[in-house]
């Protein structure tokens, strides 16, 4: 007997096997193809009985979409709209979903001895303590910069340009007292001056009346204070008229040549003219 698909003679190597769909022999090679077939189970089947159930298969699955289509092509049911909008104006919330995420240290606790656990806790309270730390800011960071490179640190945090927020009134009085100062200093060092000579000459044994110097106390000055009042009332006198009449009527008042020193000039003259005739 042969193969009942390719016509091979059945012998020792080439067995004889039935197909169990259509219950024909065939040969090992024919029988290739598994399929699930019903009260059998899933066998091995020949070419032909395959290309059947597949397109029994295809029939089968063609008569179920027309079966689907006609079901879509039913009309719905009413909508009811009232429920539609409220959902679209107050649309549900999704759930909160809360993820709990086992930290490292908790898995490397699994299978390890109580040293082990005290020296995990440790490293846990360690980095706990560093995420509570304070960032420092900019000031802290500055002083300690400064402290560590031997600075003061109120001074190197002292702004370099400090911008005069004085009113006028304050400026004038600090110059007053500025100079004032000056002159006290000025006194105080005349003064420390001539002690100094004099001890020098009594330790030369040279009379200190010849060397008389003139000091600053012995110049004839009404009061510091009302000189330096003076001073200032002219200069603001100075600025009132500039700002006043402009610059012109200043250099014709400060040039001796000027129109007003020759008016009057020929005033004098016309008048000394008219007494001799």
């Amino acid at each position: 007997m042969s193969c009942n698909i390719c016509q091979v003679k059945f012998s020792f190597f080439t067995q004889e096997n039935g197909c169990p769909n259509c219950r024909f022999a065939c040969c090992n090679k024919c029988l290739q193809y598994r399929y699930n077939l019903p009260n059998i189970g899933e066998k091995k089947i020949c070419a032909r009985c395959y290309n059947k159930l597949q397109m029994l298969k295809k029939k089968h699955t063609l008569t179920e979409d027309i079966d689907i289509s006609d079901e879509l092509n039913k009309p719905l049911p009413p909508i009811d709209i009232t429920k539609k909008l409220e959902s679209l104006e107050n649309p549900a919330r999704p759930p909160i979903v809360m993820y709990k995420q086992s930290s490292k240290l908790d898995n490397l606790r699994a299978g390890l001895n109580p040293v082990d656990h005290e020296i995990i806790n440790r490293l846990k309270k360690l980095k706990e303590e560093d995420k509570q730390l304070s960032v420092p800011s900019e000031d802290e960071i500055r002083r300690r910069l400064a402290i560590l490179k031997d600075e003061d640190p109120d001074i190197v945090n002292r702004p370099t340009h400090q911008i005069d927020i004085r009113t006028n009134q304050q400026k004038t009085d600090d110059l007053i007292n500025e100079y004032l100062e000056r002159i006290n200093i000025a006194k105080s060092d005349d003064k420390t001056d001539s002690n100094i000579q004099a001890r020098l000459d009594n330790l030369r044994g040279v009379d200190s009346s010849k060397y008389a110097k003139q000091s600053i106390s012995d110049i004839e000055i009404d009061d510091d204070v009302t000189a330096v009042n003076k001073i200032i009332k002219k200069a603001l006198a100075e600025a009132a008229l500039e700002k006043k009449y402009g610059e012109e009527i200043r250099d014709e008042f400060e040039d001796p040549d000027s129109d007003l020193f020759d008016t009057g000039d020929e005033h004098s003259d016309d008048s000394s003219s008219s007494s001799t005739e």
